[in-house]
């Protein structure tokens, strides 16, 4: 199970790593250019999950690979963000840029200093679970605000997908429906996260 674990990540990375190749060889739109900073962070967030779950046996190893997937994350929100308004034709009010901007620097500044408040994790441990250990945390304010910001994020792409639909040409229709899917996925996975399913692992 280790190295069918460590298969799937780094066929993850060489995957997305391939995509960016191809998109960069050509000359990128904005929705291509989005589309390359949602690819990077979404590789740096993959190798913090490495990170974390590979090469973690203390809490401030897992809090190193944990710092890493956060600056993935925040980065992959804005970007995801910046590409749902260029490849679906979203009306995003730029205003909205500048609050991402405000809370992902509180979370980052959260994840950063974790070990010296309980604003982002109240308590830390780590636990050996099978063939690697894990931390086990409870969530402080600001690691909910993180999730309350993801969550909303994919709510708000999902609603202005759907009431741009009916409005659209049959080729960003098809666009439109990639992009409900992907997002549908995605908060299928955030509600499964929120219900406990998958325990502390994405």
């Amino acid at each position: 199970m280790f190295y069918v674990l460590e298969a799937v990540n780094i066929a993850a990375v060489l995957l997305m790593l391939s995509m960016l190749v191809v998109v960069i060889r050509q000359q990128p739109s904005r929705a291509q250019m989005a589309f390359v900073l949602y690819d990077v962070f979404t590789v740096i967030f993959v190798i913090g999950v490495q990170l974390e779950l590979m090469h973690a046996d203390t809490v401030g190893e897992a809090l190193s690979g944990l710092c890493v997937q956060y600056v993935g994350q925040a980065g992959f929100l804005m970007a995801f963000l910046w590409f749902a308004s260029e490849f679906g034709r979203l009306k995003i009010p730029k205003f909205i840029y500048f609050i991402q901007a405000v809370i992902n620097t509180i979370v980052l500044t959260g994840v950063f200093t974790a070990e010296y408040h309980p604003y982002f994790y109240k308590t830390m441990r780590i636990l050996k679970d099978g063939i690697y250990h894990r931390i086990e945390v409870i969530p402080g304010i600001i690691w909910k605000l993180h999730y309350i910001h993801l969550g909303t994020v994919i709510l708000a792409v999902l609603i202005l997908c759907i009431m741009r639909y009916g409005e659209s040409s049959p080729i960003h229709k098809k666009r439109i429906i990639y992009m409900i899917a992907g997002v549908g996925t995605f908060a299928l996975e955030l509600i499964l996260k929120g219900l406990g399913v998958f325990g502390s692992y994405n």
